[in-house]
């Protein structure tokens, strides 16, 4: 039996090999020799219709993707546990049979194919996702522009319509309390972005250009454990958050994962099983609805947080000691440079996992995550999106302040601090802004108006809890606050006494 490497599947027909084909869900299967304009779908083709065959597949069908080759990969240990991931999206036949048989015997690739084709009966509308489409893209589509700093131009325009209290003076709690609203309104899922997120599939059969890390799909498979396939089972036939999260415990549980490669994968595979569930929830492609904070911490992390993180710290490695399968490692090698997909993913995937977790609060038990350090480096560092940073940090902030007064007896509950130092402590935020204008000055504009508003959540939060978590470090960062405030316009030298006095007491 030939080896299965999951990361062939791109073109937007092929249908994702069901068993290895590399986690990365959202098949960017497009038969590019011979690929057409790829075409925008809808909005009215954003939902997916209800499931005619619910709960369990045939048996011997649902075996035949549940079959692992030597090396131990199956369908159902990279893609979603019957295929949904699949049979939403209009792969053909012939690219998820290339892809099983490289797995399976003729016979049992068959009826891999057999079982995508059975989950698309009664799904009238079914999803094309094409090269130019990649999976869950903020927004629907990436913003326009022939440049990362074009697009974050186009970005704070945007913003500005769209939060038009980001970008006015805030000089009273009432204004800070607008500002608030709009901020908690704001959803990041439904935000354009220049930031290009990962596709579901990428196929090295298609060209060396698409012989990628950068996807969806996991590249090496879960580890053997006879017991998960209960779990999805009783998935399948009850599928809710409760089944999915039951699941998802189980895979971080699972050992056995020992290379880099591994612990992408896994991450990999958890996000992409959220990202079925959304489907199966007829949530489409932009999920709608909040994802519920409590899976989160029941699995002790954001795995979309967390894919973007395993890519940061595997950027310096290099791709053969990286931990993949001999025949997934002969495509890869083919492929453009892995320390510039790993940056590309670290920046995509953790602006991801902002969006699901805006607080930042519930996506791990590290300090570092609230703080999201790493998120504004990758943003600010080379292609440059200081405007996508400037809504992260007014978002964030937003959100933590909230969270905050909500949880008084919690750990959240500890006090409100003010947490721009990825940001201020450079000292440096004009040199920071855009260079050309309008954008320049929108920029400085959020910047004073997130600072003045946030002087004043400080104020309400001591008021509320009497608790200042760090004073030392929060009256560093109001002196540099009020540094700029003075540099750019009015200094609002009462406002920063008052808050001053409120830490220092």
């Amino acid at each position: 039996m030939s080896k299965f490497s999951f990361s062939k599947l791109r073109n937007r027909e092929t249908a994702w090999c069901w068993a290895g084909i590399g986690p990365l869900l959202f098949l960017g299967l497009v038969n590019l020799p011979k690929a057409k304009v790829p075409r925008q779908v809808p909005p009215d083709r954003l939902q997916v219709s209800p499931l005619a065959n619910k709960g369990l597949p045939p048996s011997a069908l649902l075996a035949a993707w549940r079959t692992s080759d030597p090396l131990g990969r199956s369908c159902s240990k990279c893609h979603a546990p019957d295929g949904l991931d699949l049979a939403d999206f209009d792969f053909n036949k012939q690219d998820i049979l290339r892809r099983a048989l490289r797995h399976l015997s003729p016979t049992e690739a068959e009826k891999a194919v057999d079982l995508v084709e059975w989950r698309r009966q009664g799904l009238p509308v079914r999803f094309q996702n094409t090269i130019g489409e990649p999976l869950m893209q903020p927004g629907g589509k990436i913003l326009p522009g022939n440049s990362p700093i074009q697009k974050d131009d186009e970005f704070v325009k945007r913003l500005s319509q769209q939060i038009p209290q980001l970008f006015h003076e805030v000089v009273s709690l009432q204004q800070a309390n607008d500002l608030l609203k709009a901020l908690r309104q704001s959803n990041p899922m439904h935000l354009r972005v220049g930031i290009k997120m990962s596709r579901l599939s990428e196929d090295g059969f298609f060209g060396s250009q698409h012989a990628l890390v950068n996807e969806w799909l996991p590249e090496n498979s879960l580890p053997n454990d006879p017991a998960f396939s209960t779990l999805q089972d009783a998935y399948l036939a009850h599928p809710n958050w409760k089944t999915l999260q039951t699941m998802l415990e189980a895979v971080v549980k699972m050992k056995g994962m020992k290379s880099e490669a591994d612990a992408l994968s896994r991450e990999k595979f958890l996000a992409l099983t959220i990202f079925q569930h959304a489907l199966r929830m007829k949530e489409g492609l932009i999920p709608s609805k909040p994802m519920p904070i409590s899976l989160f911490e029941a699995l002790g992390q954001n795995p979309f947080w967390e894919v973007g993180n395993t890519c940061r710290l595997s950027q310096f490695l290099q791709l053969r000691s990286y931990g993949l399968a001999p025949d997934v490692l002969a495509e890869k090698e083919r492929g453009p440079s892995f320390k510039k997909q790993m940056k590309a993913m670290e920046l995509a995937w953790l602006w991801l996992g902002f969006c699901f977790d805006p607080s930042l609060e519930h996506s791990g038990p590290r300090k570092d995550v609230p703080r999201a350090k790493y998120l504004v480096d990758a943003l600010l560092d080379g292609d440059k999106y200081p405007s996508h940073m400037l809504y992260l940090l007014a978002k964030k902030t937003a959100a933590q302040f909230e969270e905050a007064k909500e949880h008084p007896s919690t750990a959240l509950g500890t006090g409100f601090q003010f947490e721009f130092d990825p940001l201020i402590y450079s000292d440096k935020i004009q040199e920071i802004a855009p260079s050309a204008e309008p954008a320049k000055s929108l920029f400085i504009q959020g910047v004073r108006a997130l600072f003045e508003a946030s002087l004043y959540w400080q104020i309400e939060a001591i008021q509320q809890s009497g608790k200042v978590v760090y004073p030392a470090e929060e009256l560093s960062q109001i002196r540099i606050m009020a540094s700029f405030l003075a540099k750019t316009g009015s200094p609002r030298l009462k406002l920063v006494q008052q808050v001053r006095q409120a830490v220092s007491q």
